[in-house]
C-alpha cells in the first residue's frame, strides 16, 4: 500500500476497529503522523524566535492540539487492526500504560501478517481480498475523478462545468477605477439623504 493510500484508508476508516492492516498501511500511517509533527514543532520553534513578539507559536501549538485530536481515533483503529493482522486481539494495545509495554506493542507491529484468514477477517495480502471488501482495488474513486478531470482539462484546455471564473462577479469601471465586489453603487448625482 503506497504512501497516500494509506493516509486516505486510514481517514476513511475513522473508527473502524475492526479487520486487519499491513505493515505497509500501519507505518506510512506513522510516518504521517510524525512527519506532521516534526513540521508543526518546527514551524513552531521558528515562531518562537525571541524578537518575533507574535503569538504565532501559540496557535501553532493549538493546531498541533487538534491535529492530535484529529488523528487520535484513526491512530488506535489502525494500531488495533495491525495487531489483529499479527493474529493479536486489539486489547494488547493496553500493554502501552505499561512500563516497556510500548516495546512489546512495537515488536507486535512489526511481525509479519498470519497467512490466510485468521478470526479477525481475511488476509490483506492474498490476492482479490480487498480488506474483507471494505476497500476497493486500485485506486481510490477520488483519485480516479481527479485522473478524468485532469485527462479532460489536457484535452480541451479548460475544466467543463460550473467553474469559479464562470461566477466570477464583472469588474465595473475601467482601468484605474477600484472593482466594486458586491458593493451596492449609487448612480453619480446629488446625495441621498
Amino acid at each position: 500500500m503506497g504512501f497516500f493510500t494509506a493516509i486516505g484508508h486510514g481517514f476513511a476508516h475513522y473508527a473502524d476497529f475492526k479487520g486487519r492492516a499491513r505493515r505497509s498501511e500501519y507505518w506510512c500511517w506513522t510516518l504521517f503522523v510524525t512527519l506532521v509533527t516534526i513540521l508543526t514543532l518546527y514551524a513552531a520553534a521558528a515562531a518562537a524566535q525571541p524578537k518575533s513578539g507574535t503569538a504565532l507559536s501559540g496557535l501553532i501549538g493549538l493546531g498541533l492540539l487538534a491535529f492530535y485530536l484529529a488523528i487520535l481515533l484513526p491512530s488506535l483503529a489502525v494500531t488495533v487492526r495491525r495487531l489483529h493482522d499479527s493474529g493479536k486481539s486489539g486489547w494488547w494495545y493496553l500493554l502501552t500504560f505499561l512500563p516497556f509495554g510500548g516495546f512489546v506493542v512495537l515488536i507486535f507491529t512489526l511481525l509479519d501478517s498470519e497467512p490466510g484468514p485468521n478470526r479477525f477477517g481475511p488476509s490483506p495480502k492474498t490476492p482479490g481480498s480487498s480488506y474483507g471488501g471494505r476497500q476497493p482495488q486500485g485506486a481510490p474513486d477520488w483519485v480516479e475523478r481527479a485522473g478524468a478531470r485532469a485527462a479532460e482539462i489536457a484535452q480541451t484546455g479548460h475544466p467543463a462545468g460550473n467553474t469559479l471564473s464562470s461566477r466570477r462577479p464583472p469588474v465595473s469601471g475601467g482601468f484605474g477605477q477600484r472593482p466594486t465586489f458586491g458593493r451596492r453603487q449609487t448612480p453619480p448625482g446629488p446625495a441621498r439623504a
